[in-house]
């Protein structure tokens, strides 16, 4: 591993007993959240950004342009790159043993490699939701290395039909290693037995077992007990938009101390949910109504990214990670992480986290 990804790996270790400690110092009143804000750095454009994820073993940060069928890369020193996509692109994510390179979710191609350097796409899982007006969108690798991706109704504001699904690509389908996949066997696995119109916000708790989700439409955050590869059961509501704010959610992560960092488009801001209680404990404002998406990344993982898109954004905007607060590694499609362990110093963190702490949700 690189220096970067041991020092950061700390993170991980703390996370199991920090998430516990701090939701059993969850009582009392609920404060209100801290609020911070955003700036942009790097002005790219985008029409319709987004999907970052940080790779600790490059020290990047990878992103696309949706609309703009593109992959963009930016190791935080020099000038951030792109690559033109042959289609219409969802969502990207890191893929074990692949640098410069990611998976991403393209509309008629599917699932597959992107090699920055030649351009190439390698299909793993081909022809996402064939015959059907519907798109990739939303998607992201789970803690044991399998790729969980969602779609999106491409009409769906103009007939608000559930058109799409929610599957998984399992990694043990995928010969990464290779560079390429058995098409008899690279086939996505549906999990949610209910449609989507506009799915969004897929993320993992740090040990795994839980999955945050979002259908935008419905303006509300959803809990799923998690086991790789298999359906989903029935969910938990953690939270609901409130009525006053524009918008709903969009692309979200989760921190080492089980927190959910949530794009709210349209709202111009990304909230940071609290999913044992249902509280908003922080709140990064952003200068344009559109955040699209987040990830926590940086050499000391205590930096998050925030994509956005236009007409009144499109560049990547960044901001401090609160005090207390930090990123975890993110995974790789084809390679389970360990399992977050315990660690000396994680009740001073989890002191730290359960001070942000609020009511339950009603």
């Amino acid at each position: 591993p690189t220096r970067a990804a041991v020092n950061v790996a700390g993170a991980d270790a703390r996370a199991l007993r920090v998430c516990a400690a701090a939701a059993a110092a969850g009582a009392g009143g609920a404060a209100p959240a801290v609020r911070s804000h955003a700036t942009e750095v790097v002005a790219c454009g985008n029409t319709l950004g987004e999907s970052p994820v940080w790779s600790a073993e490059e020290q990047a940060l990878y992103w696309v342009s949706s609309v703009g069928k593109e992959l963009w890369r930016w190791d935080l020193v020099n000038p951030a790159t792109r690559r033109g996509l042959p289609e219409v692109v969802g969502c990207c994510a890191l893929v074990s043993g692949q640098s410069n390179a990611a998976l991403v979710a393209l509309e008629h191609k599917g699932v597959g490699l992107f090699d920055m350097r030649s351009g190439k796409f390698t299909p793993y899982a081909p022809d996402f939701e064939a015959g059907c007006d519907t798109r990739p969108n939303d998607g992201r690798v789970d803690r044991q290395g399998n790729f969980v991706i969602s779609g999106y109704n491409n009409v769906h504001r103009a007939n608000a039909l559930e058109s799409s699904g929610v599957y998984v690509l399992r990694a043990r389908d995928v010969d990464v290693s290779a560079g390429g996949a058995d098409a008899q066997t690279a086939k996505l696995v549906r999990i949610r037995e209910e449609n989507v119109r506009c799915s969004n916000a897929t993320c993992f708790s740090p040990d795994g077992d839980k999955m945050y989700f979002c259908d935008t439409p419905q303006r509300r955050i959803l809990e799923y007990e998690y086991v790789p590869g298999e359906p989903l059961g029935s969910a938990r509501v953690v939270w609901s938009m409130p009525a006053a704010l524009a918008g709903g959610p969009d692309g979200a992560a989760t921190d080492a101390q089980c927190g959910v960092w949530m794009a709210l488009s349209g709202a111009s801001r990304v909230s940071r949910l609290d999913p044992r209680t249902g509280a908003i404990t922080h709140e990064v404002m952003l200068p344009c109504s559109m955040p699209t998406s987040v990830t926590v990344g940086g050499p000391g993982l205590d930096t998050l990214y925030i994509t956005t898109r236009k007409p009144d954004g499109g560049g990547l905007y960044a901001a401090p990670m609160p005090a207390g607060l930090v990123g975890m590694i993110e995974p790789t499609f084809g390679q389970a992480q360990r399992p977050p362990a315990a660690a000396a110093d994680a009740p001073a963190a989890a002191a730290a986290t359960a001070s942000n702490n609020g009511n339950a949700l009603a």
